[in-house]
């Protein structure tokens, strides 16, 4: 329903176009036309052009076919010239205007954030994302979408994090996990990010076990932020790789497909605050598939902050919509 609106202009459009070539045809065959003008039924568009049929049969009938074929002609060369914008003609005049591709550097620009996603007081407008977790957007929305809506495209985190391991609050005398300090651990479909109150929390399992190995001494409650927030990370593929004490090689223990983690690397516009860092690291909980639907990204970034960032990704869907209707 959110494209509802390209959808009715692109009709439109097409109507307007095709009706055009009936009127130009009729003057140039120095026809009258009796009237023309717009409609709206119910909430389809439309245009018309009536051309008197007492004047129509004047004519010889090739000029008669040159005017009853004109409205096909003219949306055939609409056909065709969106054809060539969405081939790269529309990508070349943007970038004469103001914007720049990403395309050969990697990542997706932000071009808008859905007002109730948890990003969007992180993720200007504008900005680029060009890692997500260890996969560099190399190819751009290939790699965004790969990762995003592809089971297969997401492998686990390699290597692993080096994270501060409090073993003596959290074993018992057998130097096992006491279950009680487990409840960010005890994920299901009901409770894809566990049942501990704390929300700052995430279960993290050591890196050298296996997805499938649910023992207690091999999972662990950490604060999500400090283990996957910093921009760079201390990894290991082993405890014995990190340099701090009480420190063991981890990495998320994500069973849920509700319950993801992921790393998100974002660099902001340029003309925002140059006093900050301009690369940020934000952490995502949640189902990946709400990162895809909330973010609207492209591959053409605008130079200058005035510059509209989702005119190419609107310009694009009306160009699409408008094949779609001649189709």
């Amino acid at each position: 329903m959110s494209h509802i609106g390209y959808y009715l202009t692109a009709l439109l459009i097409c109507g307007v176009f095709h009706e055009a070539g009936h009127a130009i045809a009729s003057f140039s065959e120095r026809v009258p036309i009796q009237s023309s003008g717009l409609f709206i039924s119910y909430i389809y568009p439309g245009a018309f052009v009536n051309i008197p049929d007492q004047y129509l049969l004047l004519l010889s009938p090739f000029r008669q076919l040159k005017i009853i074929c004109a409205g096909v002609w003219h949306n055939v060369v609409l056909y065709l010239f969106t054809l060539i914008l969405l081939g790269g003609g529309l990508k070349s005049i943007l970038e004469t205007s103001g914007w720049q591709t990403l395309e050969g550097n990697g990542g997706v620009s932000v071009v808008q954030v859905r007002s109730q996603s948890p990003m969007a007081p992180h993720l200007p407008v504008s900005s680029v994302i060009y890692q997500l977790d260890d996969r560099e957007l190399e190819h751009n929305i290939l790699d965004w979408n790969h990762f995003l809506l592809d089971p297969q495209g997401r492998e686990k985190p390699h290597p692993g994090f080096c994270a501060v391991i409090n073993d003596d609050d959290d074993d018992d005398d057998d130097g096992k996990k006491l279950p009680s300090t487990l409840a960010c651990c005890e994920i299901d479909d009901e409770y894809p990010f566990g049942k501990a109150l704390n929300a700052s929390i995430s279960c993290f399992q050591d890196f050298t076990s296996s997805m499938l190995d649910k023992t207690p001494e091999h999972l662990s409650c950490l604060p999500t932020i400090q283990v996957l927030g910093p921009r760079h990370p201390e990894r290991c593929e082993n405890d014995d790789e990190c340099s701090g004490q009480n420190m063991r090689c981890v990495t998320p223990y994500t069973p849920s497909q509700s319950g993801q983690v992921v790393r998100v690397y974002a660099r902001m516009p340029d003309w925002t605050d140059q006093s900050d860092d301009q690369d940020k690291v934000f952490v995502f909980e949640g189902e990946l598939v709400d990162i895809w639907e909330s973010v609207k990204v492209g591959i053409l970034q605008p130079k200058y902050w005035f510059l509209p960032a989702s005119l190419p990704h609107r310009s694009e869907l009306m160009l699409r919509y408008i094949i779609y209707k001649h189709k």
